[in-house]
């Protein structure tokens, strides 16, 4: 068993260090998936923006403004 570790070490630390680097990629895309996507949330000019994220579009009236009389009215 010594004598196979012996002649195969370095092939053993190549192989724990791309173990190591595939752990770190999946922690950073489990991370990234947490925060909202793999995008990172950044939608604008993206082509599956209406896809990944659930964008909320309120529609709401403008505000009333008083005109020169002091009467309310909506602006267009």
């Amino acid at each position: 068993m010594l004598a196979w570790l012996s002649e195969n070490y370095i092939t053993i630390i190549i192989c724990i260090a791309i173990a190591a680097l595939v752990a770190l990629v999946i922690r950073y895309l489990l991370k990234q998936r947490k925060q909202g996507g793999s995008c990172g949330g950044s939608c604008v000019g993206c082509p599956m923006s209406g896809k990944c994220h659930a964008v909320k579009i309120e529609n709401k009236a403008p505000a009333p403004s008083p005109d020169a009389d002091g009467h309310k009215t909506l602006d267009k």
